[in-house]
């Protein structure tokens, strides 16, 4: 855990740690040179399992992070973020599925908001995970449980103030296996001031950075046509055919080659990877009988589900003997 001024939650962040039912951890805090209570309030704290780290002076949590997994000896490394409450089962859940799966090097979980009471279930497999990871992070940070031997190599990369931890999982999942329990296992505070709330400009930034390393692992595409996809995916503005086309065609530029040499299960990973383009797809204002074509010839099309074709054909306004009739050799 790393910390910075953090006295409004911190204890009972603590606390949600020391009462889980799985008890052999050692307890790394890193106090990024905090200037309210904070400091008071760890001193308080008398558990053996606890080792306090003080930096001399504010380095950020990018760095802090990367101060406790120097630190760290554990098989596995759990994150815990200060401002959030571990339910007590936690980590003797994810300890179990861990050893249970010794492929699986990264391991997050549903959790639940607070306050609001909103479950936020994410994918739970990994070419699920991997499919999402295009889009956004599948891997929700204080939930996470790693593998100390899969970061020896690696740590957070300092360059990244925000999404730091979605940077480090993009790079991960070339590794290991992701997962995700089913299971809620965290409530996650939203409150006024906390990284993924404050300079939403700049957190978009990094997210854009983050997917654009993700894509041209496996795709062909630049940087200026990353940044272009990633003005329309975000906007909530729908698109025209023309905006459709250039998404649809920078997925079929993934390289389905690397991803099987990463170990990936194609039918799942296409399967989801469908759902999604589908999803910003239907986003479209008027569909033009040239998009319609494309969809007919596209392989992530015709992975998808016939009610998802339908939805497609009932967006259009029109029916499929009309593209039979206008391009029936691309059947």
């Amino acid at each position: 855990m790393a910390v910075y001024n953090g006295e409004s939650y911190l204890k009972e962040a603590v606390d949600s740690i020391l009462n889980q039912t799985f008890d052999d951890f050692e307890f790394l805090i890193v106090d990024d040179c905090s200037e309210d209570s904070t400091s008071r309030i760890l001193a308080a704290c008398t558990d053996s399992r606890i080792m306090i780290v003080s930096n001399e002076q504010n380095l950020g949590l990018t760095k802090s992070l990367n101060i406790g997994l120097s630190l760290a000896s554990g098989k596995f490394i759990a994150r815990m973020d200060a401002d959030d409450v571990s339910l007590p089962i936690r980590l003797e859940e994810q300890v179990k599925y861990l050893d249970e799966h010794p492929k699986v090097g990264v391991l997050g979980s549903w959790y639940e908001t607070n306050p609001g009471r909103e479950t936020v279930r994410l994918p739970c497999l990994h070419e699920a995970i991997y499919a999402c990871m295009f889009f956004y992070n599948p891997i929700a940070h204080p939930t996470v449980v790693i593998r100390r031997s899969i970061l020896e190599k690696e740590k957070y990369n300092s360059d990244f103030k925000k999404s730091q931890d979605y940077e480090l999982c993009q790079r991960l999942i070339s590794k290991t296996r992701f997962a995700n329990l089913p299971k809620v296992l965290l409530k996650y505070r939203k409150h006024e001031g906390q990284i993924t709330t404050d300079s939403y400009d700049d957190q978009t930034k990094y997210d854009v950075l983050v997917k654009t390393e993700l894509y041209q692992k496996v795709s062909k595409f630049d940087k200026h046509m990353f940044e272009h996809f990633w003005t329309l995916v975000r906007s909530e503005n729908k698109m025209n055919s023309k905006e459709c086309l250039f998404i649809l065609k920078l997925h079929e530029s993934l390289s389905i080659r690397i991803l099987k040499d990463l170990g990936v299960d194609m039918l799942k990973f296409k399967k989801h990877m469908s759902d999604l383009i589908t999803d910003c797809l239907k986003r479209n204002e008027t569909v033009s009988m040239s998009l319609l074509i494309e969809l007919v010839k596209s392989k992530y099309y015709w992975e998808t589900s016939l009610k998802r074709k339908l939805i497609l054909f009932w967006l259009s306004g029109r029916g499929i003997l009309n593209i039979v009739s206008h391009k029936r050799e691309h059947f």
